[in-house]
């Protein structure tokens, strides 16, 4: 299925592949799968570029799809660039469980981009949910 969504501020089309079983309405994304039921941890963060940085901000936001896609308690791994400003990004993020999140918050690669986000990035609004 494919949904028109609305995240702080921005409009983007993603889509949702939902296997039905007994009982229970599972979403597979990444590598995870998880009943609906189960309590899951959410992120979204959202980013601003400095002048000058948004294209090497926007290249290493991607490469971290690829690795945390990765990670097995990802169920879902997204970045969009705003079709109003590219300058500001948006990263949605699912996993399994608290510890899950936990363990990608703890991965080199998300260490290095903390390292380079004050020097990539005016804004850095990070919620979990």
């Amino acid at each position: 299925m494919i949904y028109l969504r609305h995240l702080a501020g921005l409009w983007f089309i993603t889509h949702q592949t939902l296997y039905k079983e007994p009982n229970a309405l599972t979403a597979r994304h990444c590598s995870g799968e998880i009943s609906m039921g189960e309590k899951t941890l959410t992120c979204v963060a959202v980013f601003a570029a400095r002048e000058g940085k948004a294209q090497q901000l926007k290249e290493i936001l991607d490469n971290l799809v690829i690795h945390t896609r990765k990670e097995p308690g990802c169920l879902s791994y997204e970045v969009f660039t705003s079709t109003e400003n590219n300058q500001r990004f948006l990263v949605n993020e699912q996993y399994k469980s608290k510890a899950d999140f936990e363990y990608h918050s703890n991965t080199p690669y998300l260490k290095a981009l903390q390292r380079e986000l004050p020097k990539l990035a005016e804004e850095a609004d990070i919620r979990t949910y």
